[in-house]
């Protein structure tokens, strides 16, 4: 907090532009044009998630809920390890041919086939062999979870490759 109030007021004392209260309704406009989609796809993604909890959390007690919620928590962790690094090459890339549908649309497919390759396999060896990943990576007390860990991460696998980067 000091250091931001700091850099604040360091920044505004040597800088030409001094910061003032303005509001323009107008650059709100532009703005939300620009990421309006942004925040509708957060929310539906929010929404979908927190659906899923309220659901589990009616039907089941609290012993499945911790489960499923610390299981879908750690297999997207593991998914993040590959996705992660791909997003941010990815925004700025895809922001140089937005114009142009056919280099889009080349540079989209591209980045999903190399995908496929990665997360596939992935998806299939983790639900295949998830029994001895999940003692290996969190131990035997969480080998209850095993089928869960597998079946989410082999159908995010498929999900990511279909749907995550369309949004």
């Amino acid at each position: 907090l000091i250091h931001g109030i700091t850099s604040a007021i360091m920044l505004t004392f040597y800088s030409d532009w001094k910061p003032r209260l303005y509001y323009s309704f107008k650059h709100l406009k532009e703005m939300f044009g620009f990421c309006g989609w942004m925040i509708v796809k957060t929310f539906i993604d929010w929404m979908n998630e927190n659906f899923a909890l309220f659901f589990v959390s009616t039907k089941f007690d609290q012993h499945s809920l911790g489960l499923y919620k610390t299981s879908v928590t750690k297999a997207n962790k593991l998914l993040s390890i590959i996705t992660s690094p791909i997003i941010p090459i990815l925004v700025p890339a895809f922001s140089r041919v937005k114009n142009n549908n056919n280099l889009l649309i080349d540079a989209f497919l591209k980045i999903q086939k190399h995908l496929c390759v990665i997360l596939l396999p992935f998806g299939c060896l983790f639900f295949l062999y998830r029994d001895m990943i999940i003692t290996l990576y969190l131990g035997e007390q969480w080998f209850e979870a095993a089928d869960l860990i597998g079946m989410w991460i082999f159908m995010r696998a498929f999900s990511i490759l279909i749907n995550h980067f369309c949004g």
